[in-house]
């Protein structure tokens, strides 16, 4: 997401600062070395190092992971935060990664996914029934088919056309993913329901960085929570920027 990778970008200035240029890190944006499944075998094997990929990868080695996706698991970041900082709850939920190899270092959090529609208002659930929207991993389409409604996979690039052709009825995705794809040209209707927050596990390969020495391995600690936190501000800023965006255009 473009959260994850500005956040990854705050590691590797602050790693080099903190470590005054002893640790340095490459930074491989989204897909350009290994994509998906492909960059959760790399971390795995050791082949890179770290990543902050979506949790919808993990699931498939650890369906614990899904516990996060639940229907308003996380009705504020209040929430999300007392549970992340439950270390003993985390390590139950992500016990199966850390078993095949990785090692989560901290939660980056982003923003909800909401849902919009093109021709009405989603106010209550019965709203859902017959529409068609675009689903959002496995949780969230169970979600979608208890509400009456269709859950469609579709990638967010082929959206506008799916919208104009009428292929679906709506979508569901982040506040700034509906201005920067300019999703405000089909759907009319947004709406607050904050029923699932995104997040990335922020992982490394568990036996590179338990062979580097103690001291680093509070260094590259240190550094990721400083991203993570630096990135909570941006996104809330970003979410509310874009809703700002949604009602000047009219949605």
């Amino acid at each position: 997401g473009f959260s994850a990778g500005i956040a990854n970008q705050d590691f590797v200035k602050n790693i080099e600062e903190i470590s005054k240029g002893r640790i340095k890190a490459r930074f491989v944006p989204s897909g350009t070395l290994y994509k998906g499944n492909e960059l959760l075998q790399a971390l795995l094997r050791g082949d890179a190092e770290m990543t902050t990929l979506v949790p919808a990868y993990w699931a498939g080695i650890a369906p614990k992971v899904q516990l996060f996706d639940l229907p308003y698991a996380f009705p504020d970041y209040e929430t999300f935060d007392r549970v992340v900082a439950d270390k003993a709850f985390i390590g139950k939920v992500f016990g199966d990664i850390e078993a095949k190899g990785a090692k989560i270092l901290g939660m980056l959090v982003n923003c909800y996914i909401l849902p919009g529609t093109r021709e009405r208002p989603l106010i209550e659930p019965k709203d859902f029934v017959g529409l068609k929207l675009r689903g959002v991993g496995k949780i969230n389409a169970t979600t979608m088919k208890v509400l009456g409604a269709n859950a469609v996979s579709i990638n967010i690039t082929e959206m506008p056309a799916a919208l104009q052709q009428g292929v679906v009825d709506g979508m569901q995705t982040l506040m700034d993913a509906y201005v920067d794809y300019k999703f405000y040209e089909h759907i009319k209707y947004v709406t607050e329901a904050n029923y699932q927050l995104i997040y990335y596990p922020w992982a490394v390969n568990a036996k590179w960085f338990n062979g580097l020495p103690k001291a680093d391995q509070e260094l590259v600690q240190q550094a990721v929570d400083y991203a993570i936190k630096e990135n909570r501000q941006r996104v809330l800023k970003v979410a509310s920027d874009a809703s700002a965006a949604m009602k000047e255009k009219g949605v």
